[in-house]
């Protein structure tokens, strides 16, 4: 390693030791233990070493592979709880980086076998695993939704990806009171890193949840992968909508409707991006079944300025990479559209860390004949949370129980039907967030 790529390494550990993503020693030295560049061979150390998520395959334009931003991989190898000699599955295996993790904390005496949909992923990863010499990692090529059960069975299990559902055979191949933490969609709202327990075999529910954490990941590919629809707008590239199936109405149509004049409504309320992101659009997607979530990616111009319907759409919350990507989220139907938004008028701060600690006001655009009522209902729902007090991830509960298994919602719980499973969401008045 030279002396550029250790400094950066130190540098990335002291930051997310810093900012809290991570608590506990044992993680801290398995980051300090396990080079980031050798399992990204070909990039330069200052892009290798940022606190980013770096796409490495792209299938028709669109990225379907990473490595995961370090920072989330510390949250979640912190809910895993892993300990020295445990038996771990990954689905996901990527460029193996996070596999060279989970092997450095289960050590020589553990075991881990990591999977990935697509075998040049996988050979790939085999070469960086072998470059970094972790000798406990074994890299199959296997639609991670189908576990593997050859080395089942499992103390811990782990995505890489985010999952709609969780699948038969990830509950068969862990181990009673074994650990699976994984991105999970709850409805058509954003992902939850969720860390679960398994309970004993035909007990309901079989998993309870332990903590949870906003997070967005790459769905998960395959036999189990989830039914969302992302269907591209108009000529500009980088303008999409994401669906939990078909859209409503055509997408020349909703791109009509954004392109003209939208009605305005005021919430009264003043939230954060963080709230935007997470809690909010997890309400919001509980408890309406045509969320949508638009998104636009293009380059400002080189003055400073944007693209003009990059500055006009809606917007709630803003992702900066190689380029910035602004996501709303809203509801969708056949004669109309509305969108929860940033009033336009309160700029986005200059520095993350500003646009992390400051508020804006929250107003709904509605498009389209139906986008007046539509705008009503995300008024009420935003009223809705904020009467709840403003649930945040750290009280979220989910219970997970077999696809037919009967169940009574008491006040406040929220069902959502899996092709797999039944979850049971709520917010218990007490913070849901042991490891």
């Amino acid at each position: 390693m030279s002396g550029d790529q250790a400094r950066r390494l130190a540098a990335l550990v002291d930051h997310m030791l810093a900012v809290g993503v991570i608590t506990r020693p044992e993680v801290a030295a398995a980051f300090r233990a396990v080079p980031r560049h050798l399992f990204l061979p070909n990039l330069p150390a200052e892009e290798v070493y940022r606190d980013e998520a770096i796409p490495t395959k792209l299938a028709d334009g669109r990225a379907i592979s990473s490595s995961s931003q370090p920072a989330m991989m510390a949250i979640m190898l912190e809910q895993l709880d892993l300990a020295p000699g445990q038996r771990v599955l990954e689905i996901g295996a990527g460029t193996g980086y996070n596999a060279a993790l989970l092997g450095h904390l289960v050590g020589p005496t553990g075991r881990v076998v990591t999977l990935d949909i697509d075998d040049d992923l996988a050979s790939a990863a085999r070469d960086h695993l072998a470059a970094a010499s972790s000798t406990n990692v074994q890299v199959i090529c296997a639609d991670g939704g189908q576990g593997y059960a050859p080395g089942a069975p499992y103390d811990r299990l782990i995505l890489t990806a985010g999952a709609w559902d969780i699948t038969p055979a990830w509950y068969e191949q862990l181990n009673p009171g074994g650990r699976l933490v994984l991105p999970l969609q709850l409805s058509s709202g954003p992902q939850q890193s969720i860390a679960f327990d398994r309970t004993p075999p035909l007990v309901e529910p079989r998993f309870i949840s332990r903590s949870a954490r906003d997070c967005g990941f790459m769905p998960l590919r395959g036999a189990f992968a989830g039914p969302e629809v992302i269907t591209a707008l108009g000529p500009e590239p980088g303008l999409e909508i994401t669906t939990s199936s078909a859209p409503a109405a055509p997408a020349g149509q909703i791109y009509d409707w954004l392109t003209s004049e939208a009605t305005s409504r005021p919430t009264g309320l003043r939230i954060t991006e963080a709230l935007a992101f997470g809690s909010l659009s997890q309400w919001v997607g509980l408890h309406a079944a045509n969320l949508a979530t638009l998104s636009i990616d293009m380059e400002p111009t080189p003055d400073g300025g944007a693209a003009s319907l990059f500055d006009r759409c809606p917007w709630l919350y803003e992702f900066r990479g190689r380029s910035a990507v602004r996501y709303a989220n809203g509801l969708l139907a056949a004669d109309g559209a509305a969108f929860l938004t940033r009033r336009l008028s309160d700029r986005l701060p200059a520095s993350d860390e500003a646009r992390e600690q400051n508020d804006f006001a929250l107003d709904v655009l509605g498009y389209g004949p139906a986008g007046d009522r539509l705008g009503g209902q995300l008024v009420e729902l935003s009223l809705a949370w904020e009467a709840a007090g403003r649930p945040a991830s750290s009280r979220l509960r989910v219970r997970v129980y077999g696809p037919d298994a009967p169940y009574d919602l008491a006040p406040g719980e929220v069902l959502v039907q899996k092709r797999c499973t039944r979850l049971v969401v709520d917010w218990p008045a007490a913070p849901v967030t042991s490891v």
